[in-house]
Parts: C-alpha cells; sequence; structure tokens
C-alpha cells in the first residue's frame, strides 16, 4: 500500500482520500427529511471507533471538546463539512503531541497523517468497512 501510495502523486492522494472519507460518511450517515445526510454522534463514535481514532489516537473527551466548534447547523448531529473540519481539528490537536517528534509540522501534514491512519485512501479497506457497516445496519 505504501508504494503505491509513493507512486501516486500529491493530488490524486488527496483525491483518493477525500473519496474515501466520502464513502465513509456516506456509510455511517443518515438522511433527514429534506434528504440532507447527516452524522449523529452515536455514528461518529461509531465511526471514530472503527477507523481507529477513539479510544487508540484520542480519547472521548478530546474528541468532544473539539465538537462545538463544528456543529453549526444542528445538534448532536454533522453534516459533511462539519464531520470533514471535525477531522481536520481531530488531526491537528492529534499530531502536533510531543510523542510524534514534531514529524507533522503544517496542518495539512497532521490531516494526511490522520486520513491514513484510518486508511481513507485504501479502497479495498474503505470497501470492507462498508460492507461491514452495512451489514450491522440491516441486522438492526
Amino acid at each position: 500500500r505504501l508504494v503505491v501510495m509513493a507512486t501516486m502523486s500529491e493530488e490524486d492522494a488527496t483525491s483518493q482520500y477525500e473519496k474515501g472519507v466520502k464513502k465513509l460518511f456516506t456509510a455511517f450517515s443518515q438522511k433527514d427529511h429534506k434528504g440532507t445526510r447527516f452524522l449523529d454522534y452515536d455514528s461518529l463514535a461509531e465511526f471514530l471507533e472503527i477507523v481507529g481514532i477513539m479510544p487508540q489516537l484520542m480519547t472521548e473527551a478530546e474528541v468532544m471538546v473539539e465538537l462545538p466548534e463544528c456543529t453549526k447547523t444542528r445538534e448532536e448531529a454533522l453534516t459533511f463539512k462539519e464531520f470533514s473540519k471535525l477531522l481536520k481539528k481531530l488531526a491537528v490537536n492529534e499530531f502536533k503531541k510531543k510523542k510524534y517528534n514534531h514529524r507533522y509540522v503544517s496542518y495539512e501534514d497532521r490531516h494526511a497523517a490522520l486520513l491514513e491512519h484510518m486508511r481513507a485512501g485504501d479502497s479495498a479497506a474503505i470497501s470492507a468497512i462498508v460492507r461491514a457497516r452495512r451489514r450491522m445496519a440491516a441486522e438492526n
């Protein structure tokens, strides 16, 4: 996987990450009566656990600190734009920690590190998560 990413242009890698994040959001979100997709907090917590952000990288308390700055349109739910903003905030706060020895200096580097951790650029991993999520949803 790393070899493939190394041979991709930066633009191609970014596009692949964006596609992965959108697919994940769609898999974990619901539609409201207007057809707008949103991610409720329970689904957000499930998402963060499945992609290895919580509790592997951050505690629930660290995530909850960032939520109020990201949610403007709904109570206890995120639009895709808000979800993307939350991921960026989580990345900035996680990858500035001393344990990373200043490897991720820019916000873009930190965001890319989180997306890599989530395997957002790995279409096979994303597809497996989406399939598992659909199975779980069908069972409930």
